[in-house]
């Protein structure tokens, strides 16, 4: 475990710095009070609409997505067949 440095050797800070500290801390702490009460707030009032699609858009595009490799498998076929087919004789050799 770490131990905190000695700080017993350097001089305390001006009144003034510390107050401004102590106002800073209470701003961020009630900046940051605010920001989680909003999203608490925005997430019930997501959970609270009956309504939120029939669809999620992830699986609509997941569908269009397969659709389109089948129409370009079922039209290309014999085409990707051959492209690969000349790949791997170039490769591989005669």
């Amino acid at each position: 475990m770490s131990q905190r440095p000695d700080t017993s050797s350097r001089p305390a800070l001006p009144h003034r710095v510390r107050q401004r500290v102590a106002v800073l801390r209470r701003h961020l702490l009630e900046n940051l009070m605010r920001v989680a009460i909003r999203a608490a707030s925005n997430l019930r009032a997501v959970r609270a609409q009956p309504e939120r699609g029939d669809v999620p858009g992830w699986v609509m595009v997941t569908l269009m997505t397969a659709g389109l490799v089948a129409v370009i498998w079922l039209l290309a076929d014999d085409w990707l067949r051959q492209l690969f087919q000349q790949a791997v004789d170039r490769v591989s050799g005669p």
